[in-house]
C-alpha cells in the first residue's frame, strides 16, 4: 500500500467535488425566479445522480451491476419521496464514494458525478454558510479518508 500516494489530481478531483456546493449557491443567487418552478425536478436529479454514485460504490465493492442498479433505484425512489432527510448522511456516503473508489477505474467517474451532485445540492441550498460548510465537509472527509486508505 505505500507505493501509491495522494497526488495533486487526487486532490484536484476532491476539490472539484467539493466545489460545486459553492457554484450551485451562487447560480442559485442569480436565478431565484428560475429554480421555484424547477424545484422537484432539482431534487429528482439530485436523487438520480446520488443513485449512480452508489452504483459506482457498490461496483467497486463487487455487488454486480443488476443488483448495484436496483438497491440504487429503490434509493432513489425512497429518498424521491422521503420528506425529511438526514442531509449528513449524504454528504457521509459521498465522501466515502470518493475516497472508496480511489485507484480503481471508478475514481474519475465519481468524483465527476460528485460535482453534479454537489453543483445541484449547491443550488437547492438557501445559506451561503450551510453551502460553505457542506464544502469543506466534504473536501475534508474525503482527503482523510483517502490518507486512511492509503496507510
Amino acid at each position: 500500500m505505500g507505493a501509491y500516494k495522494m497526488d495533486i489530481i487526487t486532490i484536484f478531483a476532491c476539490v472539484i467535488a467539493a466545489i460545486g456546493f459553492i457554484i450551485g449557491r451562487f447560480i442559485r443567487k442569480l436565478g431565484k425566479e428560475e429554480i421555484k418552478p424547477g424545484k422537484n425536478i432539482l431534487k429528482l436529479i439530485q436523487n438520480l445522480i446520488f443513485g449512480i454514485i452508489l452504483i459506482f460504490l457498490f461496483i467497486t465493492f463487487n455487488l454486480g451491476l443488476i443488483l448495484s442498479i436496483a438497491i440504487a433505484l429503490l434509493f432513489t425512489i425512497y429518498a424521491y419521496y422521503k420528506i425529511k432527510q438526514n442531509k449528513k448522511i449524504s454528504l457521509i456516503v459521498l465522501s466515502a464514494a470518493i475516497a472508496t473508489t480511489f485507484r480503481t477505474e471508478f475514481f474519475i467517474y465519481t468524483s465527476g458525478t460528485s460535482f453534479i451532485y454537489t453543483l445541484i445540492r449547491g443550488i437547492r441550498t438557501k445559506e451561503w454558510k450551510t453551502a460553505i460548510k457542506n464544502a469543506a465537509f466534504v473536501l475534508i472527509l474525503s482527503l482523510i479518508l483517502i490518507y486512511l486508505r492509503l496507510l
